[in-house]
């Protein structure tokens, strides 16, 4: 989302076409009319090639079909009305609201999970405004991935038209979860790490060489979900990221950081047989831990609440402990900047 526009009287906000989400719907449409043309001036239309090629062809314009939306949103306090043209491949949508009539506007969620080519599943959340107004449904806007553009807008809306009339909607639906790009780039290399890039043997299918802790937390000022991730490998390095952004990689680089990371990996060796394999890698709920224990012959996990693993002696408690003064390191080095 982008402001487009901010002055006393008027507020606009655009939510452009993003070109890099064009490239996989034309390529499929393009695959659909190659193999057509090639079954038809080959004089080979078998029925399955052809259920094959408009399979490919209508899942490309499906997509296409999301990604080819552009919408602006337009706040004009002459007028007292809050304007939303949506573009589309079938034409232009419009709705109006009065802005008197704006009730409260806030930041909405949802979350897609899916399968890589790699076996692992991967989360990601998508993020658009919800404006809720008297005598009216709830209008909610496109979903983007940039949380940041989202919160702005909401801000800049809130300034432009509030304070509100009345409190949010009673059901205004679960938290969120806040995710900066970087985070979920580096998470997404943590669960693609190999045995081999810290020391383990990959014959072993059973040896852990590494432990990613995650714990829920939430923000009660705005509502927003959030979590904390923590490392250790068999080779010693560590790392400490909130999804939030900032946080440390390369913590291993100290001693003492190398030995905790180490006994954790050693630890979490005790706990392999107690653990399930998993394949979703979902953060957790707000104060819920969970710990994926990563082997060559893939990834195991346990969760609990985190009261329950503080209050524990055993390995989960051991490992949590552990985490905590690799936590303690990433701090003072931030007390120092």
């Amino acid at each position: 989302m982008q402001i487009t526009k901010q002055t006393a009287s008027e507020l606009v906000i655009h939510s452009p076409i993003h070109r890099q989400e064009l490239i996989l719907p034309l390529a499929m449409l393009a695959i659909a009319l190659v193999g057509f043309g090639w079954m038809a001036a080959s004089g080979s239309l078998v029925s399955s090639g052809v259920a094959i090629v408009i399979f490919v062809g209508a899942y490309g314009l499906y997509i296409l079909y999301g990604a080819l939306q552009a919408e602006t949103l337009t706040f004009d306090r002459v007028a007292n009305e809050v304007r939303c043209q949506r573009i589309t491949l079938l034409g232009a949508k419009h709705w109006e609201i009065p802005l008197s009539a704006l009730q409260n506007v806030s930041v909405s969620s949802y979350k897609r999970r899916h399968k890589k080519a790699s076996g692992s599943r991967v989360t990601r959340w998508f993020y658009t405004l919800k404006l809720v107004a008297r005598d009216t449904e709830p209008k909610t806007l496109l979903y983007q991935e940039d949380s940041d553009s989202v919160d702005a807008a909401c801000h800049a809306i809130s300034q432009f038209a509030g304070p509100f009339s009345s409190t949010p909607d009673a059901n205004p639906g679960p938290a969120r979860m806040k995710i900066t790009p970087d985070y979920q780039s580096w998470r997404e290399t943590i669960f693609n790490s190999q045995p081999d890039q810290t020391g383990a043997s990959e014959a072993d299918a059973n040896q852990v060489y590494g432990v990613l802790m995650d714990v829920g937390m939430m923000d009660n000022s705005t509502s927003t979900q959030w979590a904390m991730s923590l490392t250790a490998f068999l080779s010693g390095e560590a790392s400490f990221r909130p999804t939030v952004g900032g946080g440390y990689v390369g913590l291993g680089g100290d001693p003492k950081v190398a030995n905790v990371a180490q006994e954790i990996v050693q630890i979490a060796q005790t706990l392999l047989p107690q653990t399930s394999p998993i394949e979703d890698q979902a953060l957790p709920e707000p104060d819920l831990v969970q710990f994926f224990l990563f082997t060559a012959g893939g990834v195991y996990g346990v969760a609990d609440d985190i009261r329950n693993v503080q209050a524990a002696d055993d390995p989960l408690g051991q490992m949590l402990n552990r985490f905590g003064f690799i936590r303690q390191f990433a701090d003072q080095l931030q007390d120092k900047r």
